[in-house]
Formats: structure tokens, sequence, C-alpha cells
């Protein structure tokens, strides 16, 4: 596992408190944008679902109303089970796309700051170096929210890629195949 990310610091006494004070609002401001960009690959997983449906929904209607007489219409049946097939399978990737997904948001509960040890350290008789202490230790833990925040929404972003690109492969490969059909029974 990859280790936590501490400031590098010779001496944090001597950062001034509005300093870290800066650095915390900047860290919490890229924790929201990493949530926020997070929403946006969901919503376009959402979009993605909407097409997926309507394409599974029309697949379903045209191979419910086809009439098996000839062979052309067997072939037919065939090609359109398989591209329902697909579609399924792709709404199921789809779905782990959007549903779950792990990320952290901005801020703390309480039971990880409401303690004794956190709130007022014993070791620190200063009440400006205990609030300067609480500072730095929120903008290492932003840091590591970033981190984990982008990694989370750099797979989901390649999951989005390679479920776009298999509805653009499959829907050509499935209109070739319907040419070829009705091509090979018309002659």
């Amino acid at each position: 596992m990859k280790e936590k990310f501490r400031l590098k610091l010779t001496d944090w006494t001597k950062i001034p408190i509005e300093t870290a004070q800066l650095l915390l609002d900047e860290s919490n401001e890229y924790v929201s944008y990493t949530v926020a960009f997070a929403e946006k690959i969901t919503q376009r997983g959402y979009a993605f679902s909407v097409i997926i449906i309507a394409a599974i929904g029309g697949l379903l209607g045209k191979l419910l109303t086809i009439k098996i007489e000839t062979s052309f219409d067997c072939a037919l049946f065939w090609l359109l089970s398989l591209s329902v097939i697909v579609m399924f399978l792709i709404s199921i990737l789809n779905t782990q796309l959007i549903f779950p997904f792990a990320l952290i948001q901005k801020g703390r509960s309480l039971e990880k700051i409401g303690n004794q040890n956190y709130l007022a350290p014993s070791h620190l008789k200063d009440k400006n170096m205990s609030h300067l202490s609480f500072l730095l230790a929120e903008i290492e833990n932003n840091q590591n929210k970033i981190e984990y925040n982008q990694n989370e929404n750099l797979k989901r972003l390649k999951q989005l890629k390679r479920l776009i690109f298999l509805v653009i492969i499959s829907f050509p490969i499935f209109l070739v195949s319907y040419i070829v059909i009705f091509t090979i029974y018309q002659l």
C-alpha cells in the first residue's frame, strides 16, 4: 500500500497560521474539484445508460416481432439476439461504472476528529500551536484524499472509455453482419 503523504517540514512551528490556512483552503478546493470530476463521470455514465437502454429496447422490440419463416429470418433472429446479449453485457459494465464507486468527500466525520488527542494535544501547551498542528494534519489528510480520488477517477474514466469503445466497435460489426446476411439471402 502506498505510504500516506506527509509534509516535509524541518520545523513546523515556524509556519504562520495564515499560510497553513491558505494551504488548507486550496487543498479543500482541489478535493472539491476531484469530487466534481467524479460527478461528471457519473453523469456521463447515466447518459450512456439511457442510450444503451434505448438500444436494448429497440432490439428487443424488433426481436419479438420477427416471424421466422425463412432461413434469412432465422439468421436475423440470431443476429438480433446476439446484439441484445452484447448490449446487456455493456449495460452491466456501465452499471459497475456508476454503482458503487469509492470517493472521499471533503471534511471528516466527528468520530475521527472529536477526541482529546486531536482537538487538544497534551504535548502542545500553546493554543496557536495546537491550531497550527490541526491545520497541518488536515492539509496532509486532504492530500491523501486528493490522491485517492484522482486514482479512482482515472480508473472510472478508463472504464468509461472502454465502454464507449465497445459500443463504437459493436455497432459497425452488427451493421456489417446484417448487410452480409441480407446480401447472402438475397442471392
